[in-house]
C-alpha cells in the first residue's frame, strides 16, 4: 500500500533521489548539465505552501534539459530510462505512488511548450527543482475536474490573484496542447464553471502599477 506524502518531508525526498541518482544511475558521478524537473499538481501545491498532503508525486522532466545531461544520445531514450528510474526510486525504496512523465502531465502533451514556472532555492547535483505556475497548474486541471481539483485550484487562484483575461489567456495557449482534442469541449465547460466559482471567490488582482506603489 502506497502511503501519503506530507509537504514537509519534500526536500529529504529529493534530496534522497539526488544520492540515488549519482550513485545508481550516474555510477558515482554527475551528468553534464543538470535536467529540469518541475513538480506538478498535488506536490507543487504542497512545495508551494498551499497544501500539506497529497496522496502520490507528481512529476515532470523536461526533454530539452535532458537531452543536454548527454548530448551524443537519443534525448528520448534518456528521458524514458531517467523517467522509469525516478518512479521506480518513489514506488520501491520510498513506497510512494510516482507520476513521473516527460511528455506532459495528464491529458496534456507539453513537450516544446514553454510552461511556465518558478526555480526553487534548494541545489541539488543531478537536477534543477522547479514548482509549476499556480495559473498553468489550474488550467492542467480542468481535463478531469474532480471535488479534490476543484480545492486544490481555489487554494491556487486565491494564492496568486489571477485576472480572468490572464486565466482565459493560459487556457488559450494550453488547449493547443491537448492530447485528445475531443476534450476540448470538457475543458471549456468545466473553465466557465470555473470562472462562476471565481466571482464567489471574491478575488481581488493586485493591478501593476497598485503593485509598484507597494
Amino acid at each position: 500500500m502506497r502511503r501519503a506524502i506530507f509537504a514537509k518531508e519534500l526536500t529529504g525526498l529529493f534530496r534522497e533521489l539526488d544520492k540515488r541518482l549519482i550513485t545508481k544511475y550516474y555510477n558515482y558521478s554527475r551528468p553534464i548539465e543538470k535536467f529540469d524537473i518541475v513538480a506538478m499538481g498535488g506536490t507543487a501545491l504542497e512545495m508551494a505552501g498551499l497544501k500539506q498532503v497529497s496522496k502520490d508525486i507528481d512529476l515532470y522532466l523536461e526533454l530539452s534539459s535532458v537531452g543536454k545531461t548527454a548530448p551524443d544520445k537519443d534525448p528520448v531514450n534518456i528521458a524514458d530510462t531517467l523517467t522509469r528510474f525516478i518512479k521506480e526510486h518513489f514506488d520501491g525504496s520510498q513506497e510512494i505512488a510516482a507520476d513521473v512523465a516527460y511528455d506532459g502531465i495528464g491529458s496534456w502533451n507539453l513537450i516544446g511548450f514553454n510552461i511556465h514556472k518558478y526555480k526553487l532555492p534548494e541545489k541539488f547535483s543531478c537536477f534543477n527543482l522547479y514548482i509549476l505556475d499556480l495559473v498553468d497548474l489550474c488550467i492542467t486541471k480542468l481535463v478531469r475536474y474532480s471535488p479534490e481539483d476543484t480545492q486544490d485550484i481555489e487554494k491556487a487562484i486565491k494564492a496568486c490573484q489571477p485576472t480572468v483575461h490572464e486565466l482565459e489567456s493560459r487556457l488559450e495557449a494550453y488547449l493547443k496542447r491537448l492530447k485528445n482534442a475531443g476534450n476540448t469541449t470538457i475543458v471549456i465547460t468545466n473553465f466557465n464553471r470555473l470562472k462562476t466559482l471565481y466571482t464567489q471567490w471574491d478575488i481581488k488582482p493586485v493591478k501593476w502599477y497598485e503593485f509598484w506603489r507597494q
